[in-house]
């Protein structure tokens, strides 16, 4: 697709199937367990530092900004969705 095109679709905007709204973007959840390191400062306040997420494989969510709905599960799916490349779920 030209520049032109992906300009176009853009101003046009792509719509949730399930709500018919305007959307530029998906939330995305995904299921998994964030860490921290949890030390003392000098203060002794505790302190919560750098942080890593371990996905697991129990879900990955993309939804709908304005109406919640699940419309994904699949990364590769929402982003050529994004693009306009595929419609709906």
């Amino acid at each position: 697709m030209s520049l032109k095109g992906d300009v176009i679709k853009r101003l046009v905007g792509i719509k949730c199937p399930k709500c018919n709204e305007d959307i530029d973007f998906l939330k995305n959840y995904q299921s998994g367990e964030m860490y921290y390191m949890f030390s003392v400062e000098s203060n002794g306040m505790g302190d919560y530092d750098g942080q890593e997420f371990q996905p697991d494989d129990k879900g990955n969510d993309y939804e709908c900004p304005h109406c919640a709905e699940t419309l994904f599960t699949d990364e590769d799916k929402a982003l050529k969705f994004l693009k306009g490349e595929i419609s709906g779920c």
